[in-house]
């Protein structure tokens, strides 16, 4: 969770709180609607945010009796489906700015980018990705 000071007045704020303060926003008027609409229809926030939580779940489970070394019942289960949402990320494209971030998030959390070092790894298809949404990005200005 993010802080934010101003004025003397300090803010606690998260993507999630940011996401569903949105809505109200857009009657507001202070966030054009089909913003809102574009961000909640794109497939590849949910995606993404499926296989995080998966991938932590995988990660924790191997503390679990009978799960050292990823290779227990419940790892193997769990790696499944973080294979199945891997597949459906591959194949989804990312349709708005808010879909690229979680595709962002994603890669990060993926291949273990911690921050440290100068040549993070990653996937031929992660980059291919990023490079598709950088050319329809730069199509539509």
């Amino acid at each position: 969770m993010a802080s934010a000071k101003s004025n003397g007045t300090s803010a606690q704020f998260n993507r999630r709180a940011l996401l569903k303060a949105l809505p109200a926003a857009a009657v507001a008027g202070a966030v054009p609607a089909v913003v809102v609409k574009a961000a909640a229809q794109d497939p590849m926030i949910r995606l993404c945010e499926q296989y995080i939580e998966a991938f932590h779940v995988w990660e924790n489970a191997t503390e679990e009796p009978g799960e050292g070394g990823f290779d227990g019942p419940l790892t193997t289960a769990i790696g499944a489906e973080k294979d199945r949402l891997l597949d459906l990320i591959k194949e989804t494209p990312i349709e708005t700015d808010a879909g690229f971030a979680a595709f962002c998030r994603f890669i990060a959390v993926d291949n273990f980018i911690s921050g440290s070092g100068d040549w993070p790894d990653m996937h031929l298809w992660q980059w291919n990705k990023i490079h598709a949404w950088a050319e329809a990005r730069a199509l539509i200005g």
